[in-house]
């Protein structure tokens, strides 16, 4: 009991610490790739490792960067784009062959496979979870990718025309999206074997291990934890939400397009917490992804020349070393204090 009482004080300091106002940020510029072509960042993992491509008008390419260096993934045809990264370094990318189609490929461990399901086709991997699992869709069938086989998915929806599987946590839940007729869609959830709908979601776009998930409905972007609450994040999101229900995304400000982030209920114009010399150079437009250290990617404008970005918390110190070793703990003691059934806005500064 006394374990208990200790382990649930840690719990109460960690989530005050939690909540306090969003750090400042210093910014990094992402440096061009192997030719001069420009880095677009898509996702960021926990090392800092960063999933990109460059392109120019015959050809694309996915890398991985990380300090300083580029490793290129394997591809045969001209154009490749990448999708995820997890904190294992596995990075799901779609790359077209030399047969001229587009399949999902995994890489990891120096090497990539095709995961495809199935041969002579056309697909796309959509979403990697930290497990290495990894959903998408392939000769219009979604299939699912276990870590070592892949296999088509009968997600059974009643009044459904299409179904799109989107999104992949580590225990194998999927959520998705599903057309329901010419010009209305409907949020679905698959587990256990078994798909239902979300309601009031039309689109679900990821959902992390707690539970949590990035969606849409007719009031905005919004995350849904696990009591079936809603937080409406007031900017437009991308797909990507992290372990501790952060999201990363943009907005209008006065006619301009600026990055936004969503974190412990409040959303924030990412302009407004750069320090130092960052404030004064850097237009951040777009926040594309953000890891459990509260990192984030984008494209933004450094002195009036597009580029992108990492944008790093600082001081980055022991608290977020702390926060992620107790981010089990916290998820699940997080879930037993949420309001059931409540709406809820993030305050936007």
């Amino acid at each position: 009991m006394q374990y208990q009482f200790a382990a649930l004080s840690v719990v109460a300091s960690l989530a005050s610490l939690a909540v306090q106002a969003a750090p400042g940020y210093r910014v990094e510029m992402l440096p061009d790739t192997t030719g001069g072509t420009a880095f677009n960042a898509v996702a960021i993992n926990n090392r800092g490792e960063v999933l990109g491509y460059g392109e120019n008008d015959l050809t694309s390419r996915s890398f991985i960067y990380s300090k300083g260096s580029f490793t290129f993934l394997p591809q045969d045809g001209s154009r490749s784009l990448p999708v995820d990264i997890n904190n294992h370094g596995q990075a799901l990318y779609n790359s077209v062959t030399g047969d001229g189609y587009t399949q999902p490929f995994l890489y990891g461990g120096g090497g990539s496979i095709n995961i495809s399901p199935g041969v002579n086709a056309s697909g796309l991997g959509r979403a990697l979870s930290s497990s290495g699992y990894a959903v998408g869709s392939f000769s219009d069938r979604n299939f699912f990718y276990d870590g070592k086989t892949s296999r088509y998915l009968d997600i059974d929806l009643d009044g459904v025309r299409t179904v799109f599987a989107t999104g992949i946590n580590s225990s194998g839940t999927i959520v998705g999206q599903a057309t329901v007729s010419v010009e209305a869609t409907r949020a679905f959830i698959y587990k256990n074997g078994r798909a239902s709908f979300l309601d009031g979601m039309l689109d679900a776009y990821a959902i992390n291990d707690f539970g949590q998930i990035l969606g849409q409905d007719q009031q905005g972007y919004l995350v849904r934890d696990g009591d079936g609450s809603n937080t409406y994040l007031g900017f437009t999101a991308y797909t990507q939400l992290n372990q501790r229900g952060w999201v990363a995304g943009n907005s209008l400000v006065d006619g301009a397009l600026h990055a936004f982030v969503y974190r412990e209920g409040h959303s924030t114009d990412l302009n407004r917490l750069l320090v130092g010399p960052d404030a004064d150079r850097w237009s951040l437009m777009d926040g594309v992804d953000i890891n459990d250290r509260g990192q984030i990617i984008g494209i933004g404008l450094f002195d009036g020349q597009r580029a992108s970005f990492i944008a790093t918390p600082v001081p980055e110190s022991g608290t977020w070393t702390l926060m992620l070793c107790g981010l089990g703990v916290l998820g699940a003691a997080a879930q037993c204090q949420r309001s059931r059934g409540s709406v809820k806005h993030s305050t936007t500064t």
